[in-house]
């Protein structure tokens, strides 16, 4: 799992604003993460400040704001189109841009970086009917409609999912669409009286360790900024971009190596190492002021829950992703990166642990020839069952909007561009792979039939979890069986 604090802040302060609004996106200068209501993936080149505006890659805001985007490359003019059907118009190295025909004059002109057009998100988010905020501190961008959605203003209503602990005691969370009431965790007994009411603050947090287990916070709030506190101690940390850190003494927090929280002194010496636990704590108030904490992936596994000043930990038993149920009677639980095991009273028998080369996709070719995609986004590779590996180069988009493919533009935001070092272009679509090869002739038609997902037992066995894609039926290999799964819940 790939992990960088700058996710952490774009997360913190997506989760905090994002129940107001009908769509709000978030993006941070030097990071290549982008939230778009709480949801974070990742675009291809980071924002940028050029004479103290941001920049940012022409694909990834028009996506966002679903709008589309052609290209005039003998003009280099940017020609954008909003889903209200406003033209926006913008020429690289000019300061004049138009808006359906209305002449307006930016502060910096748009230009290419790396090979990616970058344009004026402040410009483009508004002549799409967007507002625009700017965070100094994090050096983020909130581009919201600005509406509230409709019919639950002033609604205490929202999404509830409730849990229980070991005890009976159940912890309803509310997801409020309305900012009046926010996010809302009730706590009550197994017979119903209610033990609290907790309501999310603004503060996230992050667990770090050194090699001796000494503990580490990072911690984030829209409102007091960006903190690293160990022992008590507080150093207020500014984001100087790439993901990088500097606190008032001029030391620098480097968080570019996964997982790995680097402090250095201001000729570059290493001060300090910690790595990331993977936990990850919400802040909560009741109305007394007493805090507690929501606590996602404590001690780096799959336990969630609730943590007291106290130290009172209270874990949520019943909180899976997918449940299935096997034909060995055992009940079979997605949660993260484990596959956890359970008796028919949901007390847990066993976990395997996701192996960390992550899963492979098998496609099945008109010849019956089997095709086994591994790899990561940017550098795949395609297996054939005759044992030929062909490495797959992925291809910005934008790329190929130009390109004809079989005499018709291919070009689609829904498309995934391989370049083949077997000299062909592999199209991925719709869990579909169409190969053409150097002329635009279809090669083959590769449907997309399963996903293999290995784990690793305790006893350092490997375990295949299956998914089909026809018939959505789903199976476990082992060495010495096949348990066939029943969807139970999801």
């Amino acid at each position: 799992m790939k992990k960088k604090l700058a996710i952490s802040v774009l997360a913190f302060t997506a989760m905090l604003s994002t129940a107001a609004y009908a769509k709000t996106i978030k993006l941070q200068v030097g990071t290549t993460d982008i939230v778009e209501n709480g949801t974070i993936t990742q675009i291809d080149s980071p924002p940028v400040i050029k004479n103290e505006r941001t920049l940012v890659p022409i694909s990834a805001i028009v996506k966002a704001l679903e709008g589309s985007a052609d290209w005039d490359a003998d003009t280099k003019t940017a020609i954008l189109t909003s889903k209200h059907g406003d033209a926006v118009k913008l020429t690289i190295g000019s300061k004049t841009a138009y808006c359906n025909d209305t002449a307006s004059e930016l502060d910096t002109e748009p230009v290419i970086i790396n090979d990616r057009t970058m344009l004026p998100i402040h410009f483009v988010a508004e002549s799409f009917g967007y507002v625009t905020d700017w965070e100094p501190s994090l050096k983020l961008i909130t581009v919201s409609s600005g509406v509230d959605v409709e019919g639950t203003l002033n609604s205490e209503e929202g999404e509830k999912y409730t849990c229980y602990d070991k005890d009976g005691n159940s912890y309803t969370e509310i997801n409020a669409v309305s900012e009046e009431f926010g996010t809302r965790i009730y706590v009550k007994s197994k017979d119903g009286k209610e033990l609290g009411k907790y309501v999310l603050a603004d503060e996230m947090q992050e667990i770090y360790k050194d090699a001796d287990g000494k503990e580490a916070i990072f911690s984030v709030s829209e409102d007091s900024g960006i903190h690293f506190i160990i022992d008590g101690k507080e150093e207020k940390l500014v984001f100087n971009g790439s993901f990088e850190y500097e606190d008032e003494k001029g030391n620098i927090y480097d968080n570019s190596e996964l997982n790995l929280l680097v402090i250095k002194d201001k000729i570059g010496k290493k001060i300090a190492e910690y790595t990331y636990t993977q936990e990850m704590r919400y802040l909560y108030v009741d109305e007394n002021g007493n805090a507690a904490y929501k606590v996602n992936m404590k001690d780096g596994t799959y336990i969630d829950g609730f943590m007291f000043p106290d130290g009172k930990f209270a874990a949520y038993v019943n909180d899976y992703h997918e449940k299935y149920k096997g034909s060995d009677g055992k009940n079979y639980n997605v949660k993260y990166d484990y596959l956890i095991l359970t008796d028919e009273s949901q007390n847990i028998t066993d976990e395997w642990k996701a192996l960390p080369e992550g899963s492979d996709m098998i496609y099945v070719g008109k010849d019956g020839t089997e095709y086994i995609v591994t790899g990561d986004f940017a550098e795949s590779y395609l297996l054939k069952s005759t044992n030929k590996q062909i490495k797959l180069t992925c291809d910005p988009e934008e790329e190929h909007n130009k390109v004809l493919f079989a005499g018709e533009s291919y070009g689609t935001e829904d498309a995934v561009y391989y370049s083949g070092d077997d000299g062909n272009t592999y199209v991925g679509k719709d869990n579909i792979f169409t190969v053409y090869d150097p002329l635009g002739n279809v090669i083959d038609t590769i449907p997309l039939t399963r996903q293999d997902e290995r784990y690793k037992t305790k006893d350092g066995k490997t375990v295949v979890f299956s998914s089909m894609f026809e018939d959505d039926k789903c199976y476990i290999t082992t060495d010495s069986e096949k348990i066939d799964l029943e969807l139970v819940e999801n």
